[in-house]
């Protein structure tokens, strides 16, 4: 598997590869995970990560203005070859980024079978344009088959491949063995009290995020409802290579006034170890997104028995039964995000019912077990 996105980074396609390598090893699939990584010097470096072999391929920052795509995909290339020598050889070789790693594979698919998983927006963004499809095409020249989290993301896929290529939709999966409603954790080492209405949002500070609202969302309720004693945690709140600092400081900007009268705390880039005790704090978790490619963080939130306000982007539509599992706003609408919150908040007995719908659904759909047992098979049919 390979991807510019691994942990320690934080994010979906982070979690996402680490869950599915780990789910495929409990199904005797040997997988080692290629992590190109800017750095001071180039090396290998081959560690474990929670049983998950992975080689950090380091690529130094490109002098004489040489682009950084090159540097990164001779970096990938080295990666793969020396995993393909450890492991006696390689039967598939499985992207899970778009473009970062892309070249990459490109070169190896004369050797390798090149397998795609597309969860992310940019590409949709490029199959919408007409003129842009030959040059994805171009690109992606010589994968085998391709991946979808989502029923968009299958469509849009088809407008540039039609069917010339093998494509699924195979969605993102959450570990139920640690995601779980009976979770129940000590408030107070936290800092919070147990009348507390405690609103989570686990989500990058990225512009993607669509932070900025919800953050104007949080002043209309603090405005509206003082009397209630909100705490708003967020995390994935630090700079990171795959964050916006700017896009940081304009939010925490926005919430200044409500962090230094205590509504609002950051958590800083949580552990993904941690994000079950965390996500375990809040009464609800808000995730206003204005584009995704699937939307793990809130799979998780509803096997956790949490209420989730999101946007109709990426596999929300799908996770969220509006009044069921959830509540449902348009993308970028403040009024509507402070509206669900507050109706939330109300109203405890549509919280609860929300709980056991929400748990049912993510294990029905989301199981990693049946999540990599449906990427071998399309492996075995790429294959021929």
């Amino acid at each position: 598997m390979l991807s510019v996105d691994y942990l320690p980074l934080i994010g979906g396609i982070a979690n996402h590869i680490f869950h599915l390598a780990s789910a495929m090893k409990k199904l005797d699939i040997e997988v080692r995970v290629v992590h190109p990584i800017s750095g001071d010097r180039a090396k290998i470096e081959r560690g474990e990560n929670d049983g998950v072999t992975v080689y950090r391929v380091v690529y130094p920052t490109p002098r004489y203005k040489i682009p950084r795509v090159w540097t990164r995909t001779l970096a990938g290339i080295e990666g793969v070859e020396r995993a393909a020598v450890d492991l006696g050889g390689i039967d598939v070789l499985h992207q899970h980024d778009h473009f970062s790693t892309t070249l990459t594979c490109r070169w190896l698919s004369r050797r390798y079978a090149w397998v795609w998983t597309n969860q992310t927006y940019r590409f949709s963004l490029g199959a919408a344009k007409p003129l842009h499809r030959p040059i994805i095409r171009c690109l992606y020249h010589g994968v085998r088959g391709i991946i979808c989290c989502t029923p968009y993301q299958l469509g849009m896929t088809r407008l540039v491949w039609k069917d010339e290529l093998p494509s699924v939709v195979i969605p993102n999966g959450v570990n139920t063995e640690r995601f779980h409603p009976r979770l129940i954790p000590d408030r107070s080492r936290h800092g919070l009290d147990s009348d507390d209405f405690v609103v989570m949002c686990p989500s990058r500070m990225t512009e993607q995020k669509g932070l900025v609202f919800l953050a104007e969302a949080i002043n209309i309720l603090l405005r509206q409802k003082p009397e209630v004693k909100w705490r708003f945690l967020f995390a994935g709140s630090d700079p990171a290579s795959n964050t916006d600092p700017r896009y940081i400081n304009h939010v925490k900007k926005l919430l200044e006034p409500a962090q230094e009268d205590g509504f609002v705390r950051y958590l800083g880039n949580i552990n993904m170890a941690k994000m079950p005790e965390v996500t375990a704090l809040a009464d609800v978790v808000v995730i206003p997104s204005l584009w995704e490619s699937f939307g793990i963080a809130g799979a998780e939130a509803l096997a956790a028995g949490k209420p989730l306000v999101a946007t109709p982007v990426g596999a929300f539509p799908e996770m969220v039964q509006d009044g069921i599992t959830g509540l449902l706003v348009p993308p970028s609408d403040t009024a509507a995000l402070a509206k669900a919150l507050l109706r939330l908040q109300q109203d405890s007995a549509l919280r609860l019912n929300m709980v056991g719908a929400g748990c049912r659904q993510v294990t029905e759909l989301y199981n990693w077990d049946t999540i990599a047992r449906r990427t071998i098979e399309f492996y075995k049919q790429v294959r021929g």
